[in-house]
């Protein structure tokens, strides 16, 4: 799926980069082409963090009958960082 979308983005699938401060770039085609390659880097395990703690602490369980409690505990980080990489 990755490989999909970075090929329909314009940019590359190779993954290992760590994401960094944006380059400089002289123009908006670099820009884009800085931006598509970023968008194909994997997620990092503080940006699942950021997200998962955005979730609103008095937030009922939807459909999936997951409660914020589940999402939130520690030992189901690796599951849900798992989770978003494949997605």
């Amino acid at each position: 799926m990755r490989d999909h979308f970075c090929t329909l983005l314009g940019g590359t699938a190779s993954g290992g980069e760590e994401r960094g401060s944006p380059t400089e770039v002289t123009g908006p085609r670099e820009q884009k082409k800085n931006f598509n390659e970023k968008l194909c880097l994997p997620l990092s395990s503080e940006e699942i963090r950021w997200a998962l703690n955005k979730v609103k602490k008095d937030a009922t369980p939807g459909q999936d009958g997951i409660g914020v409690e589940m999402m939130l505990a520690e030992p189901l980080f690796e599951v849900w960082m798992t989770l978003f990489q494949v997605c």
